[in-house]
């Protein structure tokens, strides 16, 4: 397949994903060659006889595009078919030998609720509750890491309940896997993942229906309840209190997380005084797990959160277990607040071009690239974001990945142009 017709099939395939149905027509109407020879384009359209004249020519039905720079990123035909909501597609594909399995297929299918193709992944041999070989996560997990805010949470709800009624596991743990790192995985329940977010009552309810003792531990020992509390999430912890959870797996330092979360100073003072121990958190290192609080709060957009557990002692500096700091993560949300108020704190200056150590690039570039792949409908928040780094001093170089791709190469239009006018003016004369 020319390369030209690969970009084009992309970017077909980037518009089905976003549901931009207008886009997707405008392409094949350019170019309706796409659909005849491309197959991963005749399954995303639902084109049967094209999708059965491409395998009879020998089209594989595991196809698969790679869509990133990393070996394990890529874009199955079964996936599209699903994601797309192709029953009839599907079934073609999976009679051919298309793998239910793939990783991706069952995952996203939930996601939407597309019941047909769901029925046909599971009559075909797809495991329900089996973890992903690269993410460690089970198809229930993933789908439990979505917040009650979110676009799809409807529909990401009914697919946890047609996952639970055909069988899936809510007790099987995902990341179980040591890190490369060498940090041992968390060994988290969809429960525990949910309980973290705290504002989706109705999955966790769901999922306590369906078998998930509500006081199972993670690897760690922590309990669902102990990560509602820690994250100030009071109708969670209420909730799952009412289910029998025991109140004496929460400790101090979850209360005192918390309380940051909910921005309560008598609380704080209260629990700094009863146990001195809590005032030297700045001096000790912090799990991986224990800083994420302060990387959730900035992808949530919670500014006093985030100034609170900064002056009860996390850590600017620190990396998240995927990369980036605390201002990489405000940034990939197009968070300006958050940004503002990392930006204004103490000891942030070297950390405006600091290269995360997953893709190797600085926090203007998190910003790029969630301009497009983050929260939609906020391109003014991620031109903020994008003008407050300039000012901070972002440099050029450091915002080219590990890749050698550019920030604009990744952004919205309004992003990507303010980042071209910032290139030339950094060129040298």
């Amino acid at each position: 397949m020319p390369e030209a017709a690969n970009h084009l099939a992309a970017r077909l395939l980037d518009a089905v994903q976003a549901e931009r149905h207008a886009a997707v027509q405008t392409l094949l109407a350019a170019h309706p060659t796409l659909v005849r020879d491309h197959l991963h384009v005749a399954a995303a359209v639902g084109a049967v006889d094209a999708v059965a004249d491409l395998l009879a020519r020998g089209a594989d039905p595991n196809a698969a595009i790679p869509v990133d720079q990393e070996a394990h990123v890529a874009v199955p035909v079964l996936y599209v078919a699903c994601l797309a909501n192709q029953p009839a597609v599907v079934r073609r594909l999976l009679e051919a030998g298309a793998n239910p399995n793939d990783g991706e297929s069952v995952y996203h299918a939930a996601e939407r609720d597309h019941r047909e193709c769901l029925a046909l992944l599971l009559a075909h041999g797809a495991a329900l509750s089996d973890r992903h070989p690269h993410w460690d996560n089970t198809p229930l997990y993933f789908l439990a890491g979505f917040p009650a805010t979110h676009p799809r949470a409807e529909t990401v709800a009914r697919g946890i309940a047609w996952l639970l009624e055909h069988g899936a596991d809510p007790t099987i743990p995902s990341g179980v896997a040591t890190t490369a790192d060498r940090t041992p995985g968390v060994g988290e329940l969809p429960l525990h993942r949910v309980a973290s977010l705290g504002d989706n009552p109705r999955v966790a309810t769901l999922l306590l229906a369906s078998g998930t003792p509500v006081d199972a531990p993670r690897a760690d020992g922590r309990t669902a309840l102990a990560l509602a509390v820690r994250g100030g999430h009071i109708a969670m912890a209420a909730l799952l209190q009412a289910h029998g959870a025991d109140p004496a797996a929460v400790t101090p330092l979850d209360q005192l997380a918390g309380a940051c979360f909910r921005n309560d100073a008598a609380a704080l003072a209260a629990l700094t005084a009863a146990h001195p121990d809590l005032q030297t958190l700045a001096d000790r290192p912090m799990t991986a797990d224990l800083h994420g609080l302060v990387l959730q709060a900035c992808a949530t957009g919670q500014v006093a959160a985030v100034k609170q557990l900064l002056r009860h002692g996390w850590s600017l500096a620190q990396q998240g277990p995927w990369g980036g700091t605390a201002l990489h993560w405000g940034a990939w949300h197009g968070r300006p607040a958050v940004v503002a108020a990392l930006l204004a704190h103490p000891g942030i200056a070297p950390l405006v071009n600091c290269r995360d150590r997953q893709y190797g690039s600085s926090p203007i570039a998190w910003g790029a690239h969630g301009s497009t792949q983050g929260r939609t409908g906020a391109e003014a928040d991620y031109l903020a974001v994008t003008e407050a780094l300039i000012a901070a001093g972002a440099t050029r170089a450091e915002s080219i990945n590990r890749w050698g791709e550019s920030p604009e190469s990744m952004a919205s239009p309004a992003v990507a142009d303010r980042l071209r006018r910032w290139a030339t003016a950094a060129e040298p004369a």
